[in-house]
This record gives C-alpha cells, structure tokens and sequence, in this order.
C-alpha cells in the first residue's frame, strides 16, 4: 500500500527599505521517500501517512538576493519510536534500507542532505559526497544503500525573489523483517486429556499488529499448510490411538511473510479409565456405612447408592483427591434397609469407571427393654414383663434369657410383638439376664439393653423409679429420680434415633433420691434417657424412656439452686452459693431492699466462682429484708436470671 500526501504553502513577498522588484516564477520539487526494510517478501506490510508541517520559506533575502533556506524531513529512527518527516511514526526494528530522488523542474539550483548519527545521541554526519549538498545536475539523492543508524532527510533550495507555490509530495513505505511471537495452550493449560481432539488457545503478537497465519507439527519439524490464524483451535493429536505425552508446536506468520519461532505445550492423553478392585462394605451401622475400594491409578472417590425399590441414586460428595486407596461414608441412612450402591473412580484424564452393583442391608436400630415382674401361684412362681420400643423396618424380634449362675443364654421365643411375659419357677435365688433383637430383612441382629432381674429369697421385686426432673444445659443434662427403695444410679443416653445407648458410670450408693449429670453432649440436639436403678438384691428397675434437648449455643443459662450458705454476726455480710451454669466464665449478684417502695437492683458482687460473700446490712435501712438473684456471663452476653433467695435481718 502507498499513500501520497501533498502540501501546499503560499508565501508572499516581503520588503524592506526601497521597494523591490517582485519576480515571479514557479518551481516545484517533488520529491519520493522510500524506507524499505529488507525482507524475503516484497509485500508491503506497512505504510505511513502525515501531514508535513512546513516553515515559512524566505523568497528572498533583505538586501533583494535570491533566498535560500531547506525544509527538514526530519528523523527517521531504526528503534522504536521511528520518526518519518515529523508527522509519520513507525517502529522499524531492524536495518533501515534507503531509496531517496530529488529533482526540480526549474533551472535553480535544488539538492537534498542526507545525515546519520549514532541512535538517538550523537551528532549528525553527512553521507552525501563530501559532505556538501548534492545538486541533481551533479547526482540524484543517494540512491540505495543500508543502515542502523538514524538518518535525516534534508531538502536544499534557492529561490529568486517573488511569490512562489512550494509543492511537496512525498511516499513512504516498507516492508516488515520482524517475526511475531506468541504462544499455545493446549485445553487451557490441563494436563490431562482423554480427547484426542483438543482446543488451542493460541496469542501472537507482531510490530505490525498483525498476524496472518498459524501453522502445527507435531514433532517440531514437519509443519501443516498455513492457515488463517485465530485464538482458539480445535485440533487433532499426533497419533490419537495411542496414550502418552503429546506435545503440540505452532508458529505465526505476518503478512510480511516472517515466521515466528516455534511455540509448544504439551498434555497426557489417557484415554483408559481406572480399574477398581476390592470392593467392600464395613462399619455399617443402622444410619451409616463405609465402602472402601482400590483403583489401579490415582482416581477420584465417589458413591452413588439407593435404598432396595427406589429408582433414582443418591450421589455421596466427591473425593476429588487422586487416591489409590478409596473410602466413601455414606450418612442419614435408614434402619433396616437394603441398600444398592456402585463405586465411581475417575482419573486425572476425566475416565470414568462405575463398578458393579452390590449391596448392604443396615440394622435396626436397638430397641429399648423394660421389665418388671410379679409372683403367680406359688410363692416360687415369677411373671417377667419384658416390653420394648419398636425397630424401624424389623422384620421381628428374638427374646434371649441367660442365666447368670449357670451361663446359658435360651432363645425364649421370635415375634413380630413388642412385648413378652416369662414365667419362671425360683425355688432360690435366681438372677437372670434379658435383653430383645431386632432383626432385618438380612437376618441380622441389634441387641437391646439388658435387663437384670433377681427371683427368689426375700426379695424379688425390683425397684420403681420416677423421674422427678431433666435440666438440659449446653453439654451437658442433670437428671433426677427417686425409687420406692434404697437402689444404685445410672442414666443411658443416646441420640435420638441412632444406634446403640451409652450410659454413665454406675453409682453404686444405695439412695432413693438420685441424680446423675450427663456430659460431653452437643448443644442444640436430642437425646434419649432412661434412668436405671438396682436394689440390694440386685433387682434392676428401669425408667421409661424420656428425652431431652440441649441449649443452642448463646448466652448461658440461668444459674439454678440460688442459696444463702452462711451468715455472719450482726449480718454485716452474707455468703450465697449457686451450681455452675453452662458455658459461664462469670456471675453478677444483684441486690434489692424490701423498703416501701422496694429499692432498685443494683450489682452489688462479680466471681468467677459459684460462692460469693456480699454485704447485707445497709446503714441507712438497717431492718429491711433483702433479695439476691444471680446471672452468668459468657462472651456472648448475659443469662436470665436465677431464683431469688430471700435474707431476713
């Protein structure tokens, strides 16, 4: 591409002292600027276009001469920025070749300079003959030649006196010698592949801001034809049947015809899944279970499963970890149930491996056992009720006795009720065990509880207990009873719902008013209890089942069982004492008098303890009641408050 631009500036003749003759005449230089940067391809990459900016040519001189003067091209510069006849900007990075014609169609007297100089430093040296400025009737403007230097372009002139057109034309063009550069990207930069047919992500860039074409080898030495060049491609790997590391090369071409050098990325194609072996099913219970299998490659964990006569899976959260050992909990699964599952493993490609269908039955959950027993008939005929609370999903229940004395467990009898009576003959004292099965659709059992009974010799009966109050906290519960005779304490617990109980430590004090705190628990959750209790015999009475449900975390609860323990002479002071509450790091006491009207609370203590000694007496209301209540503190705030105890001058 060539553009051609023309200037034209008028100037006016001038005078000073005496009038002068004006002479008219007309000349006009054209004169044509060829930057050419040597290249393999002649075509013209890129082109400029400005507008010159001429200074005002003196037509003659003051004392009537003719005028002389020279219009200066300006700076052509081999790096960049480039500088063409101060209007044209170019970035010419390498050797600057010059093509350079000056001539004038009047006989005066024209000629053109043309300068280098170190880049950008440095002063000017002139290239033409001797220095001097070359006339077109002793030789045109240098013709050819090569730099890496700036050059300067300068136009001569003489003009006699008068009013002249300056006409200046001038062309520049060159071709491009600098490659592109850019990059390829295979699939964004994944390492792995199981497509042979991937996406190029491809970025060049060249001086010209252009780049034309793109060309791939997959060795590096044996290229594909040239094809318009784009930032994304789809694109075939080398030899796609068979897996291992492909490495793609491209390279960029510009419309000059230079070619970059090569750019690479390489990816794993793999395009056969993982094989999973040794699948099995362990630690099942009758709301979990842990499915645990090996792979032949690192791979991803995942199961899906469903309940026997469902038709859509459940899918257990993925292990996106690459293993070669996989175990997947299942959770939230339901008692009693068959279960059908397959193992999933993916490798780092994205093959995906589903196994075979197996399956897994879960338990039941553990019933709950209670028992009491009466005398029938004669004084050695015994009646043990069992009941027990119902299994999700059982198929039936299996009732066991052992006798303790002699180690013999008896399978009393299988059945679909919830209840049983055992009759017994106890001539002596007799102690046996029972406890209830659930069993599944596998025939697998979950025992309950055991219950203790002892027959015979005085006293055969078991103690009756009665739940007299259950204060949850955040972690932990206090729970009393009391039994009809002098009995050990113990509480089992468990999550509402879930599998088996654990119990607390066994009291072995024979009281009939019991409590036992039960720790360690969750906040905010429920719980299921039953009080247990055994008689000096060592007849065991049973609760029924009761629940409860811990705080949520928060401020702590109220403080409980607020109570004067000591006061001193002349009541001067007071000493209060309260059970610890929950989550508290601090108590406040607050304090009010009985006067008419009642005073206002007031904060009259802090402790982190549960006792505290405050004043009583007040000087200016010596014989007014008093009445204290305390809360607790935690770092969420305070707690309501505690029961009001009330002191008596």
């Amino acid at each position: 591409m060539r553009v051609r631009t023309t200037e034209r500036k008028e100037t006016g003749s001038r005078k000073t002292g005496s009038p002068k003759t004006q002479w008219p005449g007309h000349v006009c230089l054209i004169l044509g600027l060829f930057l050419i940067l040597s290249s393999a391809s002649s075509e013209v990459a890129r082109a400029g276009l400005g507008t010159i900016s001429l200074t005002s040519i003196e037509a003659y001189n003051w004392d009537g001469s003719p005028g002389s003067g020279t219009v200066d091209f300006g700076t052509v510069y081999p790096g960049s920025p480039a500088v063409v006849s101060r209007a044209l900007v170019f970035n010419v990075s390498s050797d600057l070749e010059w093509r350079l014609r000056g001539w004038t169609g009047a006989a005066l007297p024209a000629g053109c300079l043309l300068e280098q100089r170190p880049r950008e430093s440095g002063g000017w040296v002139a290239l033409s003959p001797s220095g001097a400025v070359i006339r077109p009737a002793e030789n045109p403007c240098p013709d050819g030649g090569s730099f890496e230097d700036d050059l300067r372009l300068t136009v001569d002139f003489t003009l006699s006196p008068g009013t002249y057109t300056i006409e200046l034309q001038y062309e520049v063009s060159f071709t491009d010698q600098t490659p592109p550069a850019g990059t390829v990207v295979i699939n964004g930069g994944a390492g792995y592949t199981n497509d042979p047919v991937v996406t190029l992500d491809l970025s060049a860039t060249d001086d010209s801001g252009v780049v034309d074409s793109v060309s791939f080898s997959d060795d590096g030495s044996t290229w594909s034809a040239w094809q318009d060049y784009a930032t994304t491609v789809s694109y075939t790997l080398a030899d796609p049947g068979a897996d291992g590391t492909k490495t793609v090369w491209a390279r960029f071409r510009d419309r000059a015809g230079n070619v970059s050098s090569p750019a690479s990325d390489s990816i794993i194609l793999d395009t056969v899944p993982p094989a999973i072996s040794e699948l099995t099913v362990a630690g099942v219970t009758s709301t979990t279970a842990n499915i645990a299998w090996q792979t032949d490659e690192p791979a991803t964990s995942q199961v899906k499963y469903r309940p026997d006569g469902a038709s859509s899976w459940s899918l257990s959260p993925l292990g996106s970890a690459y293993e070669l050992s996989h175990t997947v909990s299942l959770a939230d699964l339901t008692p009693g149930t068959r279960y059908f599952y397959r193992a999933l493993s993916a490798d780092r490609a994205g093959n995906l491996t589903e196994s075979a269908e197996a399956s897994f039955w879960t338990p039941c959950e553990a019933p709950y056992l209670s028992a009491s027993v009466t005398q029938t008939g004669g004084s050695f005929q015994y009646q043990v009720n069992l009941s027990w609370t119902s299994s999700t999903n059982a198929t039936g229940y299996k009732v066991y006795r052992k006798d303790v004395s002699t180690g013999t467990t008896t399978l009393l009898t299988t059945t679909t009720a919830t209840s049983y009576t055992d009759n017994v003959e106890a001539r002596t004292v007799k102690t046996l065990e029972y406890w209830v099965a659930a069993v599944n659709g596998a025939g697998t059992e979950t025992s309950s509880n055991v219950v203790t009974v002892t027959l015979g010799g005085d006293d055969a009966t078991p103690p009756v207990l009665t739940i007299t109050s259950v204060t949850p906290g955040q972690t932990e519960c206090v729970i009393t009873w009391t039994t009809d005779e002098p009995s050990t304490s113990r509480i089992a617990y468990r999550v509402k719902g879930t599998g088996t109980y654990s119990e607390t430590p066994l009291d072995t004090t024979l009281v009939t008013d019991h409590s036992v705190t039960v720790t360690g628990l969750t906040q905010d959750t429920t719980y299921e209890f039953y009080a247990v209790s055994s008689d000096a015999a060592g007849n065991t009475g049973q609760s029924d089942v009761g629940e409860f449900t811990t705080l949520p975390p928060g401020v702590p609860p109220a403080p409980q069982n607020l109570r004067v323990t000591k006061r001193w002479p002349r009541n001067q002071f007071v000493t209060l004492a309260w059970d610890p509450a929950d989550t508290a790091v601090e108590y406040t006491v607050y304090r009010r008098y009985l006067s008419d009207p009642p005073t206002a609370w007031e904060e009259c203590g802090r402790t982190s303890d549960t006792t505290i000694k405050v004043g009583f007496l007040n000087p200016a209301q010596p014989t007014y009641t008093a009445e204290y209540y305390v809360t607790a503190w935690n770092a969420l705030g305070e707690s309501d408050p505690s029961n009001i105890v009330t002191v008596v001058p």
